[in-house]
């Protein structure tokens, strides 16, 4: 019967750790992006750009017919895609409030969207 050393099993836990941490993390980068294709998709059918996810993206954020929850997974997407095309919109409706759902897009996704497509979004108004 063999033994293992402490040193092979150190080693042998390492590489399924790692393993296991590269499997969970490409899950993770797989569900964005599946996220990002359904909702390009669903932007793209309410207001066709042909190749051009962000013009359709960005029309569908601008579109008030659509309900909020669905603009906010636009919104979400655009900052996904960090493209600065998608700045004017997304700061247009960006005003700085705290986020009240029911009667406007999340200004937290906003300005996470606006940041990662280039943008300063400006001062937050402070939480009381």
């Amino acid at each position: 019967m063999r033994t293992r050393t402490a040193g092979s099993v150190l080693v042998t836990t390492v590489t399924v750790c790692a393993v296991l941490g590269v499997l969970v993390l490409g899950g993770v980068f797989w569900g964005i992006h599946q996220s990002v294709a359904k909702y390009s998709a669903v932007a793209q059918d309410a207001h066709p750009h042909p190749s051009d996810d962000i013009a359709a993206l960005t029309d569908f954020v601008g579109a008030s017919e659509h309900g909020l929850p669905q603009r906010n997974h636009a919104v979400w997407t655009l900052g996904r895609l960090s493209d600065p095309r998608a700045l004017s919109v997304l700061e247009a409706n960006y005003t700085g409030e705290l986020c009240d759902h029911n009667t406007m897009l999340c200004q937290d996704e906003l300005e996470k969207a606006i940041k990662r497509c280039g943008g300063k979004p400006a001062p937050r108004q402070t939480r009381r």
